[in-house]
This record gives C-alpha cells, structure tokens and sequence, in this order.
C-alpha cells in the first residue's frame, strides 16, 4: 500500500481556545492479511496540542488521494485511542486498513477540541448541516459505529438540519414515528460518571403531546452498541412536559420504564436547560436546574457513551420544530 501523504485537521468548538496535531509521522506499512481477508497496518505518531487539557482524536481513510473520507474503514488496533487523549504528550498507535495494495491512500487524523474542565461543547448552529451526525467519524450514529462500537443498523441516527423557523441550525431525529426505532447519536471513550447537558429548541406554541401524539428530546448515557442491539439509559423529555428515565437494552422495543418523577417537570420551552448525570447506578435529570425525575439501581448502564436522541409519532408531530440547540458533556 502507498500511503502518499498524512493529511492532519483541527477543529475549535470554542472560538478563544486553539487545537492543533504536531509531530506526526507514519512509520512504516506492513501486511496484516488475516483469514482470507486482505488488510494492511501502519505505525502512525502523533502529539495533540492546544490550550484543553484533552482532546478526542479518530482516524479516517480516502482511496482517492483525499477526495472521500471513510471512518468504517479503518480501525485503530487494540482500541488505543478509544478514550480521551491528554494534549502535550505524544500517541503512537497501529491502523489497520481494509483491502490490499493499492495507490491513492491517505490517512486524516481529526482532533476535537474539549475545555478546560475536559467537556466537549458543540453549538449545533455553527456546524455544517449533516444527515447523520457524525462530524468526521467522532459521533457513532445507526450506520457508522466508532470507538469499538458496532453500528446496530435498526434503529435511526439523529442529524443536524434547519429548524422550523429556516434560519437556526439543530439536531433533530430522523425517526419515522411507526416503530420504536428512536434515532441516536453518541461520543464514546468518557468514563464511568457522565453528564450531558442540552440546551433546546422549540417553537412557539408547539406542544403535539396535547393532541395525543408524541415528540421527544433525548438525552443518553451509558452508551453502547452492537450489531442489532442498543444500551444505554435515556432521559426522556417529551413536547407536553412529560419525563422519564428509560433502561434501553437489546434491540428496538428491549426498553423498560425506571424513572421515579419528582413532580417538578414543566412543559418545555425554547432555551430550556435540560441535564442528566450518571455517578455510579446513581442517575438524575434536571430542567433549569431543578431536579425532574431519578434512578438508582442495577439498571445503569455501563457503556462509555455519551449522546443525544429523539422520538416521534407522526400524528400531528413535525421534526424541526423541537431539537437541539446546544451541548456540554463529559466526565463528572
């Protein structure tokens, strides 16, 4: 394989911090055919830097010297970058690439930049419009599975459209409303206790939940997912108010109801604050700051996710009317 060239991107989320990659090197290519599939391995070295304390970085292919980028396939060997990598200290890992000899190949390593506090922070109106979230390979959504996480293929992905008022930039389910295949997206590699929390969209008067359909916004943590199967605890806020903390675990329709509600939840509006939070089995979900509903108890998940997801039903629901504005997630 003739690798012509290492293309290296850096990405701030937040305009007064800097990210950049130095020092990057490929070290050699070598066959790593095995089993009758042809694939090939090369060493590649480099150091994160910027004003974080951590990045996110994740390796795509092009077989077109640069022209289309594929995150499905290639694979860092022994999941070595699978989790948050400290700026300032150097990374050698080992990709493995599908297919066998071939010219035109390039490899692209994307960094993301995280704050101060190790959070990743992404204001949907400043991305690029993108159907399904994905952002480079980081977000693992129904068809693209990254950070040693199959993609399931039953389910749906969340996506990054405008919203109903034709100017703003959200993220938005693609569910279809007649299954439970609720669309997902999530960042693995955080650690054990998690946060995410969300800022949301909603336009004036949009409440579908009184008419008897259904809208949700979701948040996840505990993210994993395998082929046809899903885990993770979903924090559910729909249109009219209503909240619940949900354990999801098999395929589609494996979810079971675990949320104890504290009575405290109101019918959402545009710029709600919306968090949810995992320490140990100990989960919680708040709106504005006041706690809304909590779980502690076996069903936690365990899976290194962190993420967001909605839910439709198509009777009287609209997809760009209720979303995603902003999110702050990470380790708690």
């Amino acid at each position: 394989m003739k690798i012509l060239f290492m293309i290296l991107v850096s990405a701030s989320l937040l305009p007064a911090m800097t990210l950049s990659v130095d020092s990057v090197t490929v070290d050699s290519v070598w066959n790593s055919d095995s089993g009758g599939v042809a694939r090939r391995s090369c060493l590649v070295t480099f150091v994160p830097k910027g004003d974080a304390q951590y990045a996110w970085c994740a390796p795509s292919v092009s077989f077109n010297g640069g022209s289309t980028w594929f995150a499905d396939s290639i694979v860092c060997v022994n999941k070595a970058i699978d989790t948050l990598l400290p700026c300032g200290k150097k990374k050698t890992i080992t990709l493995r690439i599908k297919g066998g000899d071939r010219n035109d190949v390039a490899i692209r390593m994307t960094a993301k930049l995280l704050d101060s506090s190790g959070h990743y922070e992404v204001d949907f109106a400043k991305m690029q419009i993108e159907d399904p979230l994905s952002v480079g390979g980081l977000w693992s959504n129904n068809t693209q599975g990254v950070g040693g996480n199959a993609a399931p293929l039953n389910l749906t992905s969340m996506r990054v459209a405008l919203a109903s008022d034709g100017v703003t930039r959200i993220a938005m389910e693609n569910h279809g409303g007649i299954e439970y295949d609720d669309s997902f997206a999530f960042i693995p590699g955080w650690g054990a206790n998690q946060f995410l929390e969300a800022v949301i969209y909603k336009a004036a008067g949009y409440n579908p939940n009184a008419s008897g359909s259904n809208h949700e916004l979701e948040i996840i943590l505990g993210c994993r997912t395998a082929s046809g199967i899903h885990r993770w605890n979903e924090f559910l806020f729909n249109s009219g108010g209503g909240v619940d903390i949900v354990s999801l675990d098999g395929g589609p329709s494996a979810f079971t109801s675990i949320g104890v509600s504290a009575g405290a939840a109101r019918i959402p509006v545009d710029g709600d604050v919306f968090r949810a939070t995992k320490i140990g089995n100990a989960l919680k979900f708040y709106q504005n700051g006041v706690l809304i509903c909590s779980y502690t108890g076996p069903l936690a998940a365990d899976g290194s996710g962190i993420g967001i997801g909605g839910f439709v039903r198509p009777d009287g629901s609209v997809h760009n009317k209720y979303g995603f504005r902003r999110l702050t997630l990470g380790n708690l």
